[in-house]
């Protein structure tokens, strides 16, 4: 049996590891969007089309999201028969309310992206690039929050 002591120093462990592997995400996902648009911009300069880059992207995108859901989850907490990178995989969400607004997020990251992608395909720098899609992605997300929450 563990003792008060013991059970305590487990709980800051746990609380130590939630705190650090919040953030470690964040960073790593920084980090890959980063390596992303440097690989992007790279493959067109070597004149390769818009369209395949984006395919590269969003495939890597889907599975690394799926590795991604299987990593974060705990076995023990699961409601799901599924793994959550199946659940990923398939687009399997808990209603039809979260389906719409989780595709009606998807377009508008499509068209955050794809408007990225253009800016790269049109030698604008990678800087100015992403700060006219973060700047479009606020506006998107505030909008559709105000049109679908009614705000």
């Amino acid at each position: 049996r563990v003792g008060a002591a013991g059970k305590r120093r487990r709980r800051q462990q746990s609380i130590m590891r939630s705190n650090v592997f919040g953030p470690f995400l964040v960073l790593l996902s920084a980090l890959l969007y980063a390596i992303g648009n440097v690989f992007a911009k790279t493959l067109y300069n070597h004149q390769m089309s818009q369209v395949t880059v984006f395919l590269y992207r969003a495939v890597l995108t889907f599975f690394v999201n799926a590795g991604l859901a299987q990593a974060a989850s705990d076995p023990k907490t699961r409601s799901s028969a599924f793994s959550p990178a199946i659940e990923v995989l398939t687009l399997a969400t808990p209603s039809r309310r979260t389906s719409a607004l989780a595709l009606v997020r998807g377009c508008a990251a499509f068209a955050q992206v794809l408007l990225l992608n253009l800016a790269f395909d049109l030698t604008v720098s990678v800087a100015d690039a992403f700060a006219v899609k973060e700047a479009l992605g606020t506006l998107l997300t505030v909008v559709t929050a105000r049109l679908l929450l009614g705000s």
